[in-house]
This record gives C-alpha cells, structure tokens and sequence, in this order.
C-alpha cells in the first residue's frame, strides 16, 4: 500500500508540473484555427520573392532569390503578370525605396554607385533616375532609403570605425557614426563609442506622417533611449520622452494621426546569464502630449515570427503565422487568414494588401473589389496593397513584432530573441549553394538567420561570413535550409590567428544511402557538417572540428517517408566515430507536432536520425535510460532477497 501510495504520489506530483508549464502561456491563433467566419487565402503563387510592395491594385515583386528559369521582376495587376526586367545580374542586388506619383523607386548596389531607378507603374517601363549621393567623405555605407510625399529621398547611414586619437596620436577607441540626410541638404548625425552595449542595435526606420514630418527612433543594446525623434517640415528635429520606464527595443514608429503614434518592439528583459535580451512583441499607442508620449494603451504578444505594417490610411496591422490583424480603437480585430508560412505583410488599406514569405516562399495577393460584399475568393488573383514596411529577402527586417488573440492586453514582461536576417548572395550551382554574408550587415551580438530558398535539388549548402566582423561576438548564426536549421554561435569559433579578410565557411551536406548507414536503423540519410577558416585567397587556414566553447544548435524536420518504420519514441541524434567506424548515441528530442528532431554537440562530424534498438552496436552506451533503471530495479530486488534470505539464515542459526 505504501508502495502504491508513492506511485500515486509521484503521478500527481508530475501532472501538477506539466499543468504549471501551461498555465498563463497564451495560445497562439494559427490559421487553421481561426474562426471559419474570417476570410480564408490559403492559396499562394510559388514565386521565391525578394522583396514585395502593394500600392493600390498592383503587387510589385522582385523574385531574383534563387537562380531558375523564373527570374523577374515584374508587376502583377488583376492576375496578369508585367515583366520590367530579367537581368538577374541586376535583380539580385535590387532593394524597394517606395512609391511616389505613380512610380515605383528601386535601388540596385550592383556596384559602388548604389543607381536609383523608377518604374513607371501604368507603362511599366523602367530608367535610370540617378546615384546615391555620397555622404561627406564617401566612407558612410547607406542601409536604406525612402521617399517622403514631396519626392525627396531621404539616407538612412551609417560609418564605423572612426577612430579617437590620444596626444601621442594613438587610437584610444573606435566609434560608429549613425546618419540621416535627404537630398535637400538636411543631415542629422549620431556619434556613439563602438563597444559592447554601446552602439545602436535599432536606429532610423523613417516614418511619414500625416503633416509631412518623418519620425525614427534610436535603440541601444541595453535598451531604447526612451525618446523618438520628429523631423518636421523645416529641418528641426525635435525628441519626444517616451512615458514609460520598462526598457525596449524599438522596431517601428508608426505616426498614426497628428496626435497619436503608435510604437512597435520588443520588452527587453534580464537573461539568466545577466545578458540584455529581447522578450514579448509589444504595440504601445501613445497620445502626442507636448514633448512627451502618454501611454494609453498597451498590447503583448508571443514570442512569434510577427510581423507589422501601416496602411494609407494610418492604421497598424499585424500578421502573426498567417492571422492578419488590424488595430481598430484599442482592439486589435482578425481581417484574414493566409498561409502560416507567409510571415511578412504589405497592406495599401482594408481591402487590399500582400502577405509573402520572409525570405522566398511565395507571396498571396488579397483585393476585395469596392462592389463586392465579406465573401472574398482568392482564386481571383488581383491584389492591391500599399505598407509603409517593406520585406526583402535575407535582408536585415525591421518589422518583426508580435500579437495574438484580437484585443488582448497584459502588462506582464518577458523576452526572447531578436533575430537579424543578414543581406546575403545565393549562387547555386547544380546541387551545390554557397550563401555569402554581407560583411557591413552582420551583427555580432545578436543571432543573424540566413533562410534561403533552394531546390530539393541542392544537397550541399556552404555559408561564408567575415570572420574579424564577428571575432568576439557573442551572438550567432543560424541558417536554414532544405530543412535543416543549424544555429552556430560564434563563441564556438577558434579565431587564434585570424587576419584582416579570412572568412569562416560552415558547411552542412546532406549525403543518402550511405554505407556507414547500413549498420543503424536511420532516416536513410546523413548529415556532415564541417568548419573552415580560409585566407581572403581561398586558401584554407584551418579546420575547426572542436568547438572552442559553447555548442551548435541543429534541428532536422523529418517526413512521414523518414520515419514510417521507426519508432519515433526511440529516436536519438548519434554521430559517426571515424576512428571506431561506428556510430555513437548524443541523444537529442522529438517533437511530435512539429516532426522536428534537435540536438546539440560540441564539435562537427557526420550525424544521422536513428532508433535506439537492440540491433544497434553497443559503441557509446547505446541503452535508454528507462531499460537502466528497469536493470538497477530487478539487481537491487536481488540483492535484497540475497540479503534477507542471509538474515533468515543467521536468525535461524543463532536460535539453534
């Protein structure tokens, strides 16, 4: 009876644990599980997209991600597609600037001169319209441009590693200027030290509002300044106190009318570690009050791929898996509903916008005609949107934010990551992919996701980053790809030697019916990842097979085909020793929902999804823990009964 009594306890005791963990978690609304009543455009154009921009009845896309056959940028209206170029050489390197009197500006950094074209949106018709002005000396690198209401571009900038000197002439430390200037002679500069928590992690992110001012915000590693910043008409700019003392990142100031803005960000928390990280997706709206922004109401969301826009009209949406929002009053309400795996979100106003993909994936146009009532059919194919937010593809985003169920509102804190997505150029040959980081983008402090779009075709996926850029760093990259997701963190990376130009290349390749398989029960294929330190020449440096601290992150989403004749609670993650030629247990988990295996390890190798059984080789204690604890059991019942039959045994004696 005691016995059992433990038992119960132990099971209560465990269900009251798993019930804590769910308790106060608020659930995500996906798609499929959205009320039927909410408009469904589940169907989605396969394009790989680049960058993509609705502005009335017209969809503007750039798809130049992956090199096929369908390489175009182009504008679709009402279904029908207007190509108004395929020079690829041209396409990949092409930014969207906006939309003004009917055309549309691009910007391509084919080469230093960073040219500006228009596309006339009624002929469709592209030309040359001029270079970006260079900034002072020339050493400022551009990182974005707009164009305000009146056609003037506007420079969102930057320059890093201006040096201070001492009175011998020696570098005391280095800074990094930020910088906004337009094409009328405006300029505004911000010069912070270049260390650690000290430079901007945030900072521009220009926003027109209804007067012709634009507004930006400045953030910091350990937190926003607690102010934003209006530049009105005449060149003044003028900082706005932020009434709100709980520390943010700010990702976008959204002027919503002359005497409301609403701000859209991230809660920046404590890590357990004492680290600044990045928590809850919040969207504050504020009321315009002097100098200062009153809180007036407040809304948190998961720990999501989330992402915001504002239309024409001034109003904030938000797309969070696939559920599309629109903040109406202090309420956000669900308008539509589209593929979960379009994250992005482009909208002209209620009735037409654009959701596609973060990097490639396609993109699903939504036009709801003027005459039509709240049945909407999304085998019409026309699209019209208009967002102040623009998605480019592996392009660092500023509109990733968060949200829920409609109108929900806490004041509670916490904080996950913030993930910068790296500009970065894809060749593809055959089944080969190297991805190559932009140096100037990459962030060392914070985990840079590179997501390309590859076909089933490309086996093999190298990624190359400027190794001094992120020397140091105690941030990350993670790319994912032909679903594998490998985060690196750059702590893991032996830098002794390193010069000026080396790069790092990590290479993962995915390899079948290898023979070293034929002695696991596996998902019929291996992984072999491998890291590289190479000369600006290409000559390797070194091999890096021990990680120097901290470990990499992998995890492989599995198909039904992979695991049908595996027992899925037995899966582990096990790596091939060469010198034994066998394969060793490094364990790992299952997630059954997602059909998604993680594990980490602490040095690259080749590595597969296998079943735990008995036919496996018995290299690296390959037993589960339940079988070792069943064996300790039946042991520790034998030795009692030994020991209590030897007791007996004495007692019987001694009373003889």
């Amino acid at each position: 009876m005691k016995k059992r009594k433990n038992i119960s306890i132990a099971i209560l005791v465990m269900f009251l644990v798993q019930l804590s963990f769910g308790i106060g978690v608020p659930k995500v609304a996906m798609a499929e599980e959205v009320n039927s009543s909410v408009p469904q455009f589940l169907d989605r154009r396969k394009e790989t997209v680049d960058f993509v921009y609705q502005y009335k009845d017209k969809t503007i896309v750039n798809n130049a991600v992956i090199i096929d056959n369908n390489i175009k940028f182009f504008v679709e209206e009402n279904g029908q597609k207007h190509i108004i170029s395929d020079d690829f050489n041209l396409l990949r390197y092409l930014s969207f600037i906006g939309v003004y009197n009917d055309n549309a500006y691009v910007v391509s950094d084919k080469d230093e001169k960073s040219s500006i074209y228009k596309v006339d949106l009624n002929t469709y018709k592209m030309e040359y319209v001029k270079e970006v002005p260079k900034y002072g000396d020339g050493q400022a690198y551009v990182d974005k441009i707009v164009i305000d209401s009146n056609g003037v571009f506007w420079y969102e900038a930057d320059e890093h590693n201006i040096p201070t000197y001492d009175s011998n002439g020696r570098i005391l430390y280095n800074n990094t200027k930020n910088i906004i200037y337009n094409d009328k002679g405006f300029s505004y500069e911000d010069i912070r030290l270049q260390k650690d928590e000290q430079t901007y992690d945030s900072f521009g992110h220009l926003k027109e509002s209804i007067d012709g001012s634009l507004w930006f915000n400045k953030s910091i590693k350990s937190g926003t300044d607690n102010k934003v910043y209006k530049i009105s008409k005449d060149g003044l700019v003028k900082e706005y106190a932020i009434n709100n003392t709980k520390p943010m990142v700010i990702y976008n100031v959204y002027p919503s009318t002359e005497s409301s803005i609403i701000l859209v960000g991230r809660q920046l928390v404590t890590g357990s570690n004492g680290s600044t990280i990045e928590g809850e997706a919040i969207v504050q709206k504020y009321k315009i009050n002097s100098d200062t922004l009153e809180l007036e109401k407040e809304f948190k969301f998961p720990d999501t791929y989330t992402y915001s826009s504002r239309d024409v009209n001034g109003n904030v949406w938000i797309n969070q898996d696939g559920v599309i929002y629109k903040l109406e009053g202090n309420e956000f309400i669900k308008k539509y509903i589209v593929d979960s795996g379009l994250k992005a979100l482009e909208v002209y106003d209620d009735k037409n916008l654009v959701a596609c993909g973060i990097v490639g994936f396609g993109y699903t146009p939504i036009s709801i005609p003027e005459t039509s009532g709240n049945s909407v059919d999304n085998s019409s194919g026309t699209n019209n949107q208009n967002t102040n937010t623009t998605t480019n593809s592996g392009t660092n985003s500023a509109n990733s934010t968060g949200s829920s169920n409609s109108g929900t509102t806490t004041n509670n804190s916490s904080t996950p990551q913030y993930t910068n997505k790296e500009k970065f150029n894809v060749d593809v040959s055959g089944a080969n992919a190297v991805l190559t980081l932009d140096s100037k983008q990459i962030s060392k402090d914070t985990e840079n996701t590179v997501v390309p779009t590859l076909s089933n075709s490309v086996q093999t996926v190298e990624t190359k980053f400027d190794a001094a850029t992120t020397n140091g760093g105690k941030g990350s990259v993670k790319v994912t790809a032909n679903n594998v997701s490998l985060v690196l963190p750059f702590s893991t990376i032996d830098y002794n030697g390193v010069n000026n130009g080396d790069y790092i290349k990590l290479r993962e390749a995915i390899v079948k019916n290898d023979d070293s398989l034929n002695s696991i029960k596996d998902i019929g294929k291996l992984f072999d990842f491998s890291l590289e330190m190479y000369k600006n020449d290409g000559t390797k440096v070194k091999d890096i097979h021990i990680f120097k601290s901290g470990k990499a992150t992998i995890s492989v989403k599995l198909t039904n085909d992979e695991i049908k004749n595996l027992d899925i609670n037995k899966l582990s993650a096990f790596y091939y020793n060469e010198n034994t030629k066998s394969w060793e247990n490094v364990g790992g988990s299952y997630n059954k929902e997602t059909m998604t295996f993680t594990f980490q390890t602490s040095h690259f190798s080749k590595y597969t999804i296998a079943q735990i059984n008995g036919t496996l080789p018995q290299t690296g204690a390959i037993i589960d823990s339940t079988s070792i604890m069943l064996a300790a059991l039946i042991l520790i019942l034998m030795g009692s009964t030994v020991l209590m039959k030897r007791n007996i045994s004495k007692i019987k004696t001694s009373h003889r």
